[in-house]
């Protein structure tokens, strides 16, 4: 097993507000989890209630104003233009969804999207999920991701297969408070990344690892983040 650490980019989430109601806005961000972060094949069509379509390509570290309602979410490649995927969701106004490209066992992938609780945490603590997936020639076997703060010791642990994994076990995407410090985060209990800084007091973090395919059968993990809040 080769094991390579990547950060690949961490920046400062900024909400798009075109001025309306909340009540009548929703706020999506987009994520390609079979991409580990980086630009992907693929790009977000989002089809809202009023009929607008917005186009989005990842990685995306921002949310978008989106008129809340019955809500198309479509995979489009990116190299021809076509349609791979969809799936129609029905969002709430004034509430924050994160929109998810996985690999799935058929080899298509899908799309689902779930909410993010954007809730502060207290006085010297964050809050942070990590988001697990594998490239589609990758083996989607089972994985233990832990995040370890190194201070304190805290830890969250994820039990995580990928896939519908996401959808079906709300904690795998929900964002948990652990005190401020140094993380370092396993898989299935070998360290992949140490030292990693998320001291920006009562910030919330998404972590995305993705399992890649390297050469001579071997993997690594593409390791990145950034700030939700």
């Amino acid at each position: 097993m080769i094991v390579i650490l990547i950060i690949l980019f961490c920046s400062c989430t900024k909400v798009v507000n075109t001025g309306a109601s909340p009540s009548n806005k929703a706020y999506v961000i987009n994520l390609d989890l079979t991409a580990g972060g980086l630009p992907s094949n693929y790009s977000f069509i989002i089809v809202s209630s009023d009929l607008k379509s917005f186009l989005f390509n990842t990685p995306d570290t921002a949310y978008h104003a989106i008129t809340s309602g019955a809500t198309n979410f479509y995979i489009e490649s990116y190299s021809n233009g076509t349609t791979i995927n969809s799936n129609n969701i029905t969002l709430s106004g004034n509430t924050y969804y994160s929109s998810l490209i996985y690999n799935q066992a058929t080899g298509v992938p899908g799309i689902g999207v779930i909410k993010d609780d954007l809730t502060a945490p207290q006085s010297g603590y964050i809050k942070l999920r990590i988001l697990y997936s594998v490239d589609n020639t990758v083996a989607n076997t089972p994985a233990k991701i832990s995040i370890v703060n190194q201070q304190t010791q805290d830890s969250i642990v994820n039990y995580n297969r990928t896939d519908l994994d996401f959808f079906r076990i709300q904690p795998l995407t929900n964002f948990t408070a652990i005190k401020a410090g140094l993380f370092s985060i396993y898989v299935d209990n070998t360290i992949i990344y140490y030292n990693l800084s998320l001291n920006n007091p009562k910030s919330i973090f998404t972590i995305l690892v993705n399992k890649k395919a390297s050469i001579n059968s071997a993997y690594y993990y593409a390791t990145n983040y950034f700030i939700n809040k």
